[in-house]
């Protein structure tokens, strides 16, 4: 039911929940890129997202690009 709502793969989930279980691994550590944005930027980018609702990433995107 887990990986049906999240639309992964099961063996994903009892990876994870092995991972938990064994090493009470609470993230998720598979890299990932360093921001662009500092700190403030950031910060100021999380206040309009939680008050602006958008549909596409890019649209998130442009809106970085403007401001």
């Amino acid at each position: 039911m887990i990986a049906q709502a999240l639309r992964i793969h099961e063996t994903n989930i009892v990876r994870y929940i092995d991972d938990y279980v064994t090493s009470e691994k609470l993230t998720i550590n598979s890299g990932g890129s360093n921001s662009y944005l500092m700190d403030e930027q950031t910060k100021k980018l999380i206040e309009h997202l939680c008050d602006v609702t958008y549909l596409h990433a890019h649209q998130i995107a442009d809106y970085i690009k403007e401001k």
